[in-house]
């Protein structure tokens, strides 16, 4: 593990990454963004507002049991065994095992409920740093385990960090795989027409992001911040064992990029 803590050891990491990457890709969730005051309760509510046929008058809170069951029980057997479902197939289920219609179409279903639910956060620095590699020249991409598709994640991106040069997004539920499969890493570097060695990976969580993006022979950056994340429990993760540099905030990233003499 390369980690750095100021200066002196950002240059010394100069003689251990032999080559600046021709792109970086990042993980969304407390990696570039972050979702505060996360309640899918109120994503229902937001979604309320829009109902045009409620023949049984389900209030939020009768629906809220279904949600909970499908967060708490059901999705995540999916998600254990490596998989992905879309927010809209689930909310298209929801809706009609309920018999519930909206005025508005799926995508935008979408972004009414992810903006209630949570309207996103920036994560500090995140914009400088993205901004810093688009003058640099990197090229950037996302690769998210999300159930939100890739043109909600793309939306709200650019709404939280419109000076971006993000090429494309990837969503394990518009994909099917999960990280750390090697597919969805395969996926991107197929859309990216780059070879592993030319690209980093950054993210937060140790397993899904650094181990997956090592094994799929892509260099990985431990994106390990100091805030708090709701579903994160740093005493019981485990460190990564591949190689990889370990940084605790993105100034530390552009500092090691001007240390490479770009």
């Amino acid at each position: 593990m390369i980690k750095i803590n100021d200066n002196e050891k950002a240059s010394c990491i100069k003689n251990e990454i032999s080559e600046i990457p021709e792109m970086i890709m990042f993980d969304y969730g407390h990696t570039l963004l972050q979702e505060p005051g996360w309640n899918p309760r109120n994503g229902i509510n937001a979604l309320m507002q829009y109902v045009i046929h409620n023949p049984n008058g389900y209030t939020t809170d009768d629906i809220m049991p279904y949600v909970d069951k499908l967060i708490k029980n059901d999705l995540p057997e999916i998600k254990r065994r490596g998989y992905d479902v879309t927010w809209k197939s689930t909310a298209r289920f929801l809706s009609e095992l309920l018999s519930i219609k909206l005025s508005v179409n799926s995508e935008t279903a979408e972004i009414i409920f992810w903006n209630g639910e949570t309207p996103g956060e920036t994560m500090p620095y995140a914009d400088i740093m993205l901004s810093e590699l688009k003058r640099l020249g990197i090229r950037t991409a996302v690769v998210s385990n999300l159930t939100m598709s890739c043109s909600a994640l793309k939306e709200r991106l650019n709404r939280l960090i419109p000076d971006n040069n993000i090429e494309f997004v990837i969503t394990s539920s518009d994909y099917v795989f999960r990280k750390p499969n090697p597919l969805i890493f395969r996926l991107a570097l197929n859309k990216a027409k780059l070879p592993p060695e030319k690209v980093w990976f950054c993210g937060d969580n140790p397993c899904a992001d650094i181990e997956g993006a090592s094994n799929a022979g892509i260099f990985p950056i431990w994106y390990d911040s100091e805030i708090e994340c709701p579903y994160r429990d740093k005493e019981r993760e485990i460190v990564p064992s591949c190689r990889h540099l370990h940084i605790k905030n993105w100034n530390e990233l552009i500092l090691i990029l001007k240390n490479q003499n770009l």
